[in-house]
């Protein structure tokens, strides 16, 4: 996969690809909008990347989204920290650290130290 210089103008749409990204991202988080949102390599979709994607006050990216702390009954980005002496994370039910791809993700107060891995598969 190549990824666009962030700083690019889109051909068709105007914007940097960075802004354009951003912008994909804090729709697709807004549980009012229903259109789907397509992001890939090929004609006007794009690819992201995720170390310059920045999400509004009292959300964290997680699970490839901007995604609201208060409706995972945080009050505050600084709660975690003030309150509990932990850290604002994305993590899975085995308390990992989300690192991109699919999976069962939220915001959490954490004190994650390992990076999400695949699940362990069933016996047989």
């Amino acid at each position: 996969m190549i990824l666009p210089p962030t700083d690019e103008v889109h051909p068709e749409h105007g914007g940097t690809f960075s802004n354009i990204c951003n912008l994909m991202i804090n729709v697709a988080g807004n549980s009012k909008h229903t259109e789907k949102l397509g992001i890939c390599c090929s004609s006007s979709q794009l690819a992201c990347n995720v170390d310059e994607i920045v999400c509004q006050t009292n959300s964290i990216y997680c699970w490839s989204r901007c995604m609201s702390i208060l409706d995972e009954g945080i009050p505050n980005e600084d709660c975690c920290q003030v309150e509990r002496n932990l850290r604002l994370e994305c993590v899975n039910p085995r308390n990992q650290t989300y690192k991109g791809g699919h999976g069962d993700y939220c915001a959490a107060c954490a004190a994650s130290t390992e990076d999400a891995t695949p699940y362990p598969k069933l016996p047989v």
